[in-house]
This record gives C-alpha cells, sequence and structure tokens, in this order.
C-alpha cells in the first residue's frame, strides 16, 4: 500500500518514534510527522506539523501532492536518513551509554 500512496501522514500526538514512516519511505510515499514525534531525531528532512494545525496541514499535503519533484527528493533525503539505521550503530550507542552510565 506504501508503495501505490504518495504521501503518508502521521498524525499521532503523542509516539515516541513509530516504525510506520519508516516503511512509508521504504516504499516510496514521502512522509508529514508530528513536530514532536521521535522519529524526527532521525529523519529530519521531513516536513513536520502540529497535529492540531489541521490548515498546516493541509498545506503541507497539498504541497507535496502538487510537487512532484519535491516531494521525490524528500523521499530520497528521507531514504539517504534510514539507510544510516543499522542495529549495529544502535547496539554501539547503547553500549556507549551504558557503559558510561556504570562509569558514573
Amino acid at each position: 500500500l506504501y508503495a501505490t500512496s504518495d504521501v503518508y501522514v502521521m498524525t499521532s500526538l503523542s509516539e515516541p518514534f513509530g516504525l510506520t514512516p519508516l516503511e512509508a519511505l521504504g516504499g516510496g510515499a514521502a512522509v508529514v510527522l508530528p513536530k514532536d514525534a521521535g522519529i524526527t531525531e532521525v529523519v529530519t528532512s521531513a516536513p513536520r506539523v502540529n497535529p492540531w494545525d489541521i490548515e498546516g496541514l493541509v498545506r503541507t499535503i497539498g504541497g507535496l501532492l502538487d510537487d512532484d519533484s519535491m516531494r521525490a527528493d524528500l523521499v530520497t533525503r528521507g531514504r539517504a536518513e534510514v539507510a544510516q539505521l543499522t542495529w549495529e550503530k544502535s547496539g554501539q550507542e547503547l553500549s556507549r551509554v551504558l557503559l558510561e552510565a556504570c562509569a558514573a
């Protein structure tokens, strides 16, 4: 379904991370994220909106639907950001944090 979508919109009010935007990018859909979602730490290229800002959502979604090149650019940039996420890097970072916490 993601492969047949142009835009994926996540409007969660509280989302610590959220895997579905990663899946949407993998399928080729541009993503619109809530401004406070945890995933915005790793997918920095995606437009962010306040979920309560209906007019902002409409402008952002409409802009992406109207501009094929901008939408494709966001997908390319988002996929590049996601490609940097690996279990190895996550494990190394977790190990670093745990060692730092134990040393304190």
